[in-house]
């Protein structure tokens, strides 16, 4: 599942690039400005983010501190790991709930630019996105609690 994450996170950083690329060239060029395009960059931006995380998630080359980590023996940095794993469900949980909400909310909402696009489907990726996160992070404690080693 990962490489297809992979996959469609590169499909995404090229389609905003062309979006960007066509608005910088009607602008530039023809001396017309889209405004969708403007707004499709920033979509694609979105959900480059959310789906992104996901990818960082299952791989834990996601961001942290980790000098004090460092030092802790094998053993407790399985259990400091297995515990931030849990804290982090339970964000994404929480977030889950808000995006879901969001979703419901604004379904039917236009965004200005691009009649045919609705908010709630971008509120749909981040759902999506977040409960692929929490699979990773089961994925995750499920191999430290099993002493699985990482790649």
């Amino acid at each position: 599942m990962r490489k297809y994450i992979d996959y469609l996170n590169g499909i995404l950083v090229f389609l905003m690039f062309l979006a960007i690329f066509i608005q910088i060239s009607a602008r530039l060029i023809i001396k017309v400005p889209t405004s969708w395009s403007v707004e499709t960059g920033i979509l694609f931006f979105v959900f480059i983010v959310f789906i992104g995380i996901a990818s960082v998630t299952r791989e834990r080359t996601h961001l942290k501190v980790d000098a004090l980590f460092n030092f802790l023996p094998r053993r407790i940095q399985r259990i400091v790991d297995t515990i931030s794993s849990f804290l982090f469900i339970i964000f994404f949980l929480l977030f889950s709930v808000g995006a879901y909400r969001n979703v419901v909310a604004n379904w039917n909402v236009e965004i200005p630019t691009i009649e045919w696009f609705k908010w709630g489907y971008v509120y749909l990726i981040v759902l999506a996105a977040t409960v692929i996160n929490i699979v990773y992070l089961v994925m995750n404690i499920v191999s430290d609690i099993l002493g699985v080693q990482d790649k």
